[in-house]
This record gives structure tokens, C-alpha cells and sequence, in this order.
């Protein structure tokens, strides 16, 4: 693969993450604009609430896709390299899809808030106890809260503070140091994409699992 520029990897990353699978299957299925119902999100969770679990789960699926499999390619790539001094191109990738899906270009910039790409990219680029310490903090959030964003919060928050613990030498620089870097940005930027739903959480209003939510 060579003569590839890192550019136009990173196009096609964004590029990827910008196909936005819950609002095609809203409107495919029920012909509406999912930016107008339920929380207006374009995530699973907001899928979910039109077309069922079942649907929700396939969506958060193909957009866990979208974040891994753009690491996995530029991982392949081993002759297209950034330049030095550049963080590596996996971890660039990873982040590509992830903007792609919260900032698409086919929606107005306005899409989900990075919960499944991001968890598709952590599991391209972390080691297995930092995917394991954080898959647990969501299921503790989920377990307590019975909610899906509660779980979210706990699992973005843990991210950064996994890696540097379970990391040896401590992630300061060189590759680790870039991977803890893009931790922290895609955990900062999935709890703030939140801001919302915490809002809720705190007024006891946010919709929990198994509930009758509307």
C-alpha cells in the first residue's frame, strides 16, 4: 500500500464515520428525520427508541464498526506513515471516524455523541485491561442507573485514567503518550456531547431501561 498520502486516509476516515446508519434506518423504516424525535441524537440509543432494540443494537454495532475498522486499515498501512513528530496514523484514523460520526458533513455537523465509534476505536487502539477497566465502568453505570448514559459518562471517564494506570512505562510520550492524549480528548468530548443527558440524570428524568419512556 504504498504511494498512499496520510491525507487521504484520514479523508476517507471521516468520510466513513460520517454515514450516519441511525438516521438512514429511521428513514428507511418510518420515512422521518431521527434529528426531530426522541432526543434528536443520531446514535443508537436514539434509533432505538423509533425502531425497537433489536434495530438499536444493529446500529450501535455498524457504528462500533466505524471506529474500529478505520484504526485497523491504517494499522495495515505500514508504509504510510505521518510525519515525525506527527501522532501515529491508527490513532489519527480512529479519531477521523469519531469526528466523522459526532460532526458529520451529510447531516449539518449535527450527529451522535461518539459513544459506540469511540468504543470501536478504543478496542483498535488500547491494550485488553484498559478495554476490560472501562467496559466495566459502563456496565456499572448501566447497572446502577439503568441507564445507557449514565454508563457512557463512567466509561468515557475511566478511558484516560485506565490507560495511564495500566500502562507500563507510564504513558508519557512516544506512542502511549499520543494514545493517552487522544484518550482524554475523545473521553472529554463524549461527556460533554452529555451535558444534556446529565442534566436529566441529576432531575431524575433521564430514560431508563425497561422503562416507559416516551
Amino acid at each position: 500500500m504504498t504511494g498512499v498520502h496520510p491525507a487521504w486516509v484520514l479523508g476517507l476516515a471521516y468520510t466513513a464515520g460520517s454515514v450516519s446508519f441511525a438516521f438512514w434506518a429511521v428513514k428507511w423504516r418510518k420515512g422521518i428525520d431521527l434529528r426531530t424525535v426522541g432526543s434528536g441524537n443520531l446514535g443508537a440509543t436514539n434509533a432505538a427508541r423509533v425502531l425497537g432494540r433489536s434495530w438499536g443494537i444493529a446500529i450501535y454495532v455498524l457504528d462500533f464498526l466505524k471506529g474500529l475498522v478505520p484504526v485497523l486499515v491504517a494499522q495495515a498501512m505500514r508504509d504510510c506513515r505521518t510525519p515525525d513528530g506527527w501522532p501515529p496514523l491508527p490513532l489519527l484514523a480512529g479519531l477521523a471516524a469519531f469526528v466523522g460520526h459526532c460532526l458529520p458533513v451529510w447531516h449539518g455537523f449535527r450527529g451522535g455523541k461518539g459513544v459506540a465509534t469511540g468504543s470501536g476505536l478504543v478496542v483498535g487502539l488500547a491494550s485488553l485491561p484498559v478495554v476490560a477497566a472501562v467496559g466495566a465502568a459502563f456496565g456499572l453505570g448501566v447497572a446502577v442507573s439503568r441507564t445507557i448514559s449514565l454508563g457512557s459518562i463512567l466509561a468515557s471517564a475511566t478511558l484516560p485514567v485506565a490507560h495511564y494506570v495500566l500502562t507500563q512505562p507510564r504513558p508519557t510520550s512516544g506512542p502511549e503518550g499520543w494514545s493517552f492524549a487522544l484518550f482524554i480528548l475523545v473521553g472529554l468530548l463524549v461527556i460533554v456531547r452529555h451535558r444534556a443527558n446529565m442534566k436529566r440524570l441529576l432531575a431524575g428524568e433521564e430514560p431508563r431501561i425497561g422503562g416507559n419512556n416516551k
